[in-house]
């Protein structure tokens, strides 16, 4: 990821990085058992800054 981030490209790549580490944050949630609804609630809401 260092190397990404001289790329000229990274900017306009980071939201995508971003959104790709909420939803393996989301996939490990849901995943587990049982279900915390809370942490899922806040995951998503996360998604939202984008």
């Amino acid at each position: 990821m260092a190397e990404l981030s001289k790329s000229p490209f990274y900017d306009d790549l980071k939201p995508l990085f971003e959104i790709n580490k909420l939803l393996s944050a989301l996939e490990e949630e849901l995943e587990r058992k049982p279900l915390d609804f809370d942490k899922i609630e806040s995951i998503l809401s996360k998604s939202g800054e984008f």
